[in-house]
């Protein structure tokens, strides 16, 4: 196995440059983030008063906030690395910052929400087969079973696994592309979408947007694969702002959708494609042909 020994966990120059990465992007996911969980709430508000189900709503909300409460604690324990005292020092004596372990495990928890996320956007869109949530469940295990092993392997030996983290990269790039691919795919042949939207025009803005989110989430991670072999001790910089590019990638879909285009015949055509295909299709009222 392809092993390389950290030249450490980021000093405290690599977490003040987290910070200057990772800060804007947060702020970002922040307000993408409070403009998604309100219009989930609104749609739950509007199906209620319709009388249909909002479980598919409320699924989607809460692994939002989920989501939220992972990478707001991996940004909050940046700045409480930066504030801990010859952090650089204690890593050069073998010594394990607990901060850091912690920032780093719950961190990559917020790859695996998003791809739940992710997921559950395909159930819905395929007819909640439920060969859609196995396979969710059987990737997610996987990257869990990864992520343990190179944690354990790191604390017993302090050295990290060059191929754990080509693994854990190469499956959540993997889940994304795939995902993604099969969501556009479902939406191009449920052909009773396009005619109750009135056309092609707003589905074809809609795979536009998730070839974007997906895009941004991609490239950033293919770009830290790349640095993290090149340039080892910078790759952190990316690494520990993925986190917010993860949230950022799959709320930037719902707000898009959602309220970019609020106005006359594409703001009704645009949140109906959003009640049926990105929520629950039975809160739409679409029905069969």
């Amino acid at each position: 196995m392809n092993h390389t020994r950290p030249t450490n966990f980021p000093t405290d120059s690599d977490v003040i440059g987290i910070l200057f990465i990772s800060s804007p992007l947060y702020g970002a996911y922040f307000v993408l983030f409070i403009i998604s969980s309100f219009t989930l709430h609104h749609q739950i508000t509007l199906t209620k008063r319709n009388s249909s189900g909002t479980l598919g709503t409320t699924v989607h909300l809460a692994l939002g906030y989920l989501l939220f409460f992972i990478i707001t604690s991996s940004w909050v324990l940046s700045w409480v690395a930066l504030r801990r005292p010859k952090v650089t020092k204690l890593d050069k004596q073998g010594q394990w910052s607990s901060i850091l372990f912690i920032q780093n495990a719950i961190g990559a928890g917020s790859a695996m929400v998003a791809e739940w996320i992710l997921a559950f956007r395909l159930y819905i869109i395929w007819e909640r087969r439920k060969v859609v949530l196995w396979v969710a469940v059987v990737v997610s295990l996987g990257y869990l079973a990864v992520a343990i092993h190179e944690w354990v392997f790191f604390l017993r030996i302090r050295i990290v696994s060059r191929d754990g983290i080509k693994a854990l990269v190469m499956i959540s790039l993997s889940v994304n592309i795939l995902a993604t691919s099969a969501i556009i795919w479902g939406l191009w042949r449920r052909t009773r979408l396009s005619r109750a939207l009135g056309g092609w025009k707003i589905l074809l803005k809609m795979v536009a947007i998730l070839i974007e989110s997906a895009a941004l989430y991609t490239t950033w991670m293919v770009v830290y694969l790349v640095l993290y072999f090149i340039r080892p001790n910078q790759s952190h910089l990316l690494l520990y702002s993925s986190f917010c590019v993860a949230g950022l990638s799959t709320t930037l879909v719902n707000v898009r959708v959602g309220l970019g285009w609020s106005a006359g015949e594409e703001g009704r055509l645009t949140r109906s494609l959003h009640e049926s295909a990105f929520v629950d299709p039975d809160a739409a009222g679409v029905e069969e042909p």
